[in-house]
Formats: structure tokens, C-alpha cells, sequence
């Protein structure tokens, strides 16, 4: 039967969102164990991750969500750290996936805005600076908006960059 809790084949219910992420196409390819593949994943596909890849998302809730304790945690998170994967802020708890602008960046205006927005709402972290970095190379608008926008986000400025 098909109603509100059951669409029909190849539609969505009413209210959930379609999910838009891309993984690195080596993802896979990376000689990763299964957990810390497990946890890539989830961080690339969670509900609250921002296309630019910094949010606030604490150690505590990626082991509830995977179901593991907070030392299951510790390898792969140490893992994917090492191998640059991912920066943290263990103060804030934000974390920054330094590849979410490599595989999927703001195509238009609106979607700058969006992200703009959006990253308003992070705390301020040395972490923006490292996104400024990767916007830099990846996401050069993005990278011109946020110093316009949210100059008091940066501490270091790179001289390449106008805000005018």
C-alpha cells in the first residue's frame, strides 16, 4: 500500500530531503580498515555535515550514531586525522573534512550565500582558516565571499584575496 509512511518505489516521503554528498573517488582505494572507512563515510554522508565540511559535530555523537564507544572511536578518528582526512577543534568540537570542497563546491551565487549563512552559525575556530585555505584552490568565490562576509572568522588573510 502506498500513503504517507510508504511512497511509492523511486519516491521520497513527504519531508525527507534528497541526500546531496560526494565521496572522493580513491575513497575506497586508500588501504583504510573497515572502521575507518565506516567513519569516512559518515562524516562525508551525515545529516547535519555543510558542503564546505565544517560543522559542529561532537566525538560523543560519532559513536552513538555508529553505534561504538568513544575508544572504537579513538583509532579510525586518529587515522583519518593523520592522513589529513579531517581536522578537529577537541575545545568547540568542530571538525573540518579537508576534501568536502574537492569533490563538491558552490556552482552558483545562491549556493554561496547558502554556505555563507550557514557557516555563520559555526563558532569562530582557528578551523576557518583552514577551509579559507582549501577554498582558496577548490572554491575560489566561496573563498572572496567568506572574506567579505565574515572577515572576523580569519585570522591569518591571505594577500591574494580582496574583499572588496
Amino acid at each position: 500500500m502506498v500513503g504517507a509512511t510508504n511512497p511509492a518505489p523511486g519516491e521520497r516521503p513527504v519531508g525527507v530531503q534528497r541526500a546531496h554528498w560526494r565521496i572522493p573517488k580513491d575513497l575506497f582505494q586508500r588501504g583504510w580498515d573497515t572502521k575507518t572507512l565506516l567513519l569516512a563515510c559518515y562524516l562525508l554522508g551525515c545529516p547535519i555535515r555543510t558542503m564546505e565540511g565544517l560543522f559542529w559535530l561532537p566525538k560523543a555523537v560519532m559513536a552513538s550514531a555508529l553505534k561504538w564507544t568513544e575508544e572504537e572511536l579513538a583509532e579510525p578518528f586518529d587515522r583519518l586525522f593523520r592522513e589529513g582526512f579531517l581536522v578537529y577543534d577537541d575545545e568547540l568540537e568542530i571538525v573540518f573534512l579537508t576534501e568536502a570542497l574537492t569533490v563538491q563546491n558552490t556552482a552558483n551565487d545562491n549556493m554561496r550565500i547558502h554556505s555563507i549563512r550557514l557557516l555563520k552559525t559555526v563558532q569562530p575556530t582557528p578551523l576557518f582558516d583552514a577551509l579559507l585555505a582549501v577554498a582558496a584552490d577548490f572554491d575560489p568565490k566561496l573563498a572572496q565571499k567568506m572574506l567579505r562576509d565574515m572577515p572576523e572568522r580569519f585570522t591569518e588573510r591571505s594577500d591574494q584575496w580582496s574583499t572588496q
